[in-house]
């Protein structure tokens, strides 16, 4: 073997060494992280004591909105419940999903691809929220977090300075900021706010559909959500307008009203990250205990081929970067 190709195998296997070196280190980052990070722990017990006697009074407003469904874009007439600090919710009844358990599954519509694929599989895991609750129907922008917490301002990410990102999505945050956040408010208002559970969340998301997505199964499709380009976040730029962040809003809502439930910023969810739901529960609580914590929805960097309406991901310290917001539950009393 001459010299030239010895010293070129050499490279080669250094490469190739660096890069699965790489790729091991990130996953060891990501699920075998050694310790539990402080802002992922819960908070001490909630102190209500200092709550309001009475709750503060909430305004309601109708509108007829664009919802985006299976069947195409449709208008809607949805009920808003206004709070004190002017954020949006709905009313979201008690009911069931069933909580597919990847892509390969909620791709799967036609009936070709099941008889071929998974005609032999059981059907994916029932899930029961038993309780209605009120579901903000935004993300909590920067302007409305800032209420709390105005030194956050210094925080947000480059392309969110200035006034026009007051109402992008609030980024970024750390899951027990979140929860600092839901406290601030239950006890301004006297109600009980928190992080929906990912079973909430997600059921929330489908608001009663079964495909891929709330809007169907075309996940190539540009309008209907802030999702990264196939190769770079710059290809959906040209298509959307919007490299990073968009205002909150600016895609058409869900079934049940509910906007940018798929994209546009990664939410936080009460759970300790667990894998898929495989079995029949009602109100799933996920584990008792964890290492990273459960963000759903993707972001503008998720590349639209990988999402799904279940989709998660789990998020360790290195992950608390600019795509990390949130959604707010109330609790109906």
């Amino acid at each position: 073997m001459s010299v030239r190709k010895i010293i070129v195998w050499v490279v080669l296997s250094l490469l190739v060494i660096l890069t699965l070196t790489v790729v091991k280190i990130a996953w060891y980052d990501r699920y075998v992280w050694k310790g539990t990070p402080d802002h992922m722990f819960d908070l001490p017990r909630e102190d209500r004591s200092q709550w309001p006697t009475s709750t503060a009074p909430w305004t309601t407003e109708k509108q007829s909105i664009q919802v985006a469904t299976p069947d195409g874009l449709k208008i809607k007439d949805i009920t808003f419940y206004v709070n004190s600090i002017g954020m949006d919710f709905v009313y979201i009844n008690a009911g069931q999903y069933r909580a597919e358990n990847g892509i390969r599954e909620t791709y799967a519509s036609n009936q070709f691809y099941r008889a071929k694929h998974i005609k032999n599989k059981p059907l994916p895991a029932l899930i029961t929220i038993s309780k209605d609750f009120y579901l903000s129907a935004f993300e909590v922008t920067n302007q409305q977090f800032e209420l709390f917490d105005p030194s956050h301002k210094q925080q947000r990410p480059e392309y969110q300075q200035g006034p026009d990102g007051d109402n992008h999505p609030v980024e970024p945050v750390t899951w027990q900021q979140a929860q600092q956040y839901t406290r601030w408010l239950s006890k301004k208002e006297g109600r009980q706010y928190r992080l929906p559970t990912e079973a909430e969340w997600e059921y929330a998301a489908r608001a009663g559909t079964t495909t891929r997505l709330y809007w169907g199964n075309d996940f190539w499709d540009r309008n209907k959500a802030n999702l990264g380009g196939l190769h770079s976040n710059m290809e959906t730029y040209r298509l959307d307008g919007y490299e990073e962040s968009a205002p909150v809003g600016s895609y058409p809502a869900n079934p049940w009203g509910l906007y940018d439930m798929i994209g546009n910023s990664y939410e936080w969810v009460n759970d300790w990250w667990h894998p898929n739901l495989t079995q029949d529960s009602i109100d799933p609580q996920g584990p008792d205990s964890g290492k990273i914590r459960m963000g759903k929805g993707g972001s503008w960097t998720t590349r639209h081929y990988a999402i799904y309406a279940g989709e998660d991901d789990g998020n360790n310290p290195a992950d608390l970067g600019d795509i990390r917001g949130i959604r707010l539950l109330v609790e109906i009393q």
